[in-house]
């Protein structure tokens, strides 16, 4: 006896693949010890007949698979699987209720039974559903009954039967608990990849879909030592990997050199751990040996000093300002200084940002050992215009380093220091108009762009300018008057968008603003940084906003959210 699976694909009505994907699905079921039977014929009555054979040689306690990969048509409502080119004739059409009848028939002796349709309009199998709810029998679909399944021909399968393939050959750690692949283990990771990709790329996939009796999650497969010591190497990486920290997991990817496009999807949350483990194994091969070096590296660095851990609260919806700056600083050539424009109102508490930077993100950036690089204030005097900045910045330098007010001896003084070094301004509304506006913010850039160090200087000079939006107290009749007029700030907001960067000759950034903050920023940053004080904070959290889409300012938020953390989780914040 043992576990079966009935397998058919049929190249129809323009499909390229379902005889591929038979095959990515015979591979992996095998794997797990499935005997594979596939018809002699690809005529309807061969196909129901050997189907019926097999079905007749199962026992009781086997799990029996129905597979179909081709093309899916409906008539008055019913799921019809095409056999061949001509879909019109009633023998060329396999009735899915055929199927269905043959594993709800007495013969049929199986208890766990799943099909899996790999089809358009598969979701369309729910007419003909007959379910019998003391047997766990299940419907797994590419699609619903109104939408069109794909191919993607980079893989040169159907989405759902490749991501089935993965699933069972490559991600075992991630659909197996207590050494057991449940249909229901397996159905999520299969949502979750579909989800990714569509995040991923232009062309969309349908989220699968499994129909039939929900509290039936039987097991499909065992996976044991045996399943996965072929792999071990990566198995074990993603059981490592999977206990890091997310802050961790920055690291490694910083410290394993991962190209700014993985950067980019990790910034909208949806780098998973395999696409990690599939560019390594581009990078080294099955061993993984650098890979586990990094690991060890991030876990084995001793915790930051309290100084740095004070600063979370503060980093609450700003993850896509650390993405966007670390992308720009890995790629920076540091023979010449970098410069970055940070922007958000008043009450957005920048200063603690910038400690966020020094305190956290530099040091990884920048491989610091001892987790301090000196960050310095300069005072510039905007409002008087360029010539005044520009005074004001060497003056600066010529004080704190004791030299001529003459950029070169200034670049040879700073050299000498050996490290990284962060140096912030700031600027605001206030003036903005007199001052040359947004003719200021070019001159300002454009003062750096002849700075350069020697070839072999390899540590960042990060020039940080923040812009503070001031919104100036109003009365009802001139918020009446202005109601309908484009703000000082929008406008400034507008013209940082529209900004052309590759203009200054220097390397330059403009990071996302600095916003308010939703309940749901704080409920993610708790789940990150504070699981085990979960159930006691979501209902504080609840309380202090009246709606999932009321904001709050950094400098409010960290008000009311200060205490309530003291309070219930034992640490200064």
């Amino acid at each position: 006896m043992g576990n079966k699976a009935f397998l058919v694909g049929v190249n129809t009505l323009g499909l390229q693949y379902s005889e591929n994907d038979t095959e990515l699905m015979s591979a992996c079921l095998a794997k797990h010890d499935y005997e594979i039977i596939k018809p002699y014929k690809k005529e309807k009555r061969s196909i129901l007949e050997q189907f019926e054979e097999m079905l007749n040689k199962c026992d009781k306690t086997d799990t029996v698979i129905f597979y179909f990969s081709g093309h899916g048509s409906l008539s008055k409502g019913k799921l019809r699987l095409v056999l061949n080119e001509q879909p019109s004739q009633v023998n060329n059409l396999i009735r899915i209720s055929e199927i269905t009848e043959a594993f709800n028939s007495e013969e049929c002796r199986p208890i766990n039974k799943l099909i899996i349709l790999d089809c358009c309009k598969a979701g369309a199998a729910t007419a003909d559903l007959q379910l019998d709810l003391s047997d766990a029998y299940r419907i797994l679909t590419a699609s619903t009954r109104l939408e069109k399944s794909k191919e993607i021909d980079e893989f040169k399968a159907g989405f759902l039967t490749y991501t089935i393939n993965q699933a069972l050959t490559h991600y075992l750690d991630e659909i197996c608990v207590d050494q057991k692949i449940t249909i229901n283990a397996l159905y999520e990771w299969l949502v979750k990849a579909a989800k990714q990709h569509n995040v991923k790329h232009s062309v969309q996939v349908p989220v699968p879909n499994l129909l039939g009796n929900a509290k039936a999650n039987f097991e499909i497969a065992i996976c044991d030592s045996t399943t996965a010591n072929d792999e071990s190497p990566r198995l074990l990486a993603r059981k490592r990997l999977k206990t890091l920290l997310s802050a961790q997991f920055d690291d490694v990817l910083l410290l394993y050199e991962v190209p700014n496009e993985y950067l980019s999807t990790a910034a909208q949350q949806m780098t998973p751990i395999s696409e990690l483990i599939k560019y390594a194994r581009q990078q080294e091969g099955e061993q993984l040996t650098h890979l586990f070096e990094v690991i060890n590296e991030v876990t084995q660095k001793p915790n930051l000093p309290k100084s740095a851990t004070d600063i979370g609260v503060y980093l609450i919806n700003r993850l896509d300002q650390k993405i966007k700056l670390r992308q720009a600083i890995r790629a920076h050539n540091k023979k010449y200084p970098f410069l970055c424009l940070i922007h958000g109102d008043e009450h957005q508490r920048d200063d603690r940002f910038f400690d966020s930077l020094v305190q956290d993100e530099l040091p990884k950036l920048t491989l610091t050992p001892d987790n301090e690089i000196p960050c310095h204030f300069f005072s510039c005097r905007f409002y008087k215009g360029i010539d005044q900045v520009h005074h004001d910045i060497l003056y600066y330098f010529n004080k704190k380093y004791n030299c001529d007010l003459d950029s070169s001896k200034i670049i040879t003084t700073i050299e000498k220091e050996k490290r990284s070094i962060l140096f912030y301004t700031s600027m605001s509304t206030e003036n903005w108009s007199k001052s040359g506006g947004m003719k200021l913010i070019h001159e300002f850039f454009k003062f750096w762009a002849n700075w350069s160090f020697p070839s072999e200087h390899n540590h960042l000079l990060l020039i940080c300018l923040y812009f503070n939006y001031i919104e100036k107290p109003t009365n009802f009749l001139s918020r009446w008057r202005k109601k309908n007029k484009t703000s000082i700030n929008d406008k400034i907001r507008q013209e940082f968008q529209q900004l052309n960067l590759d203009k200054f000759g220097v390397n330059c950034i403009v990071l996302p603003e600095l916003k308010n903050i939703i309940k749901e920023d704080v409920e993610n940053w708790v789940k990150e940084h504070l699981r085990d004080c979960l159930d006691i904070l979501m209902p504080e959290i609840d309380k202090l906003f009246k709606s999932e889409t009321e904001e709050k300012t950094m400098e409010y938020l960290v008000k009311q959210l200060k205490p309530i953390l003291e309070k219930h989780c034992k640490r200064s914040f």
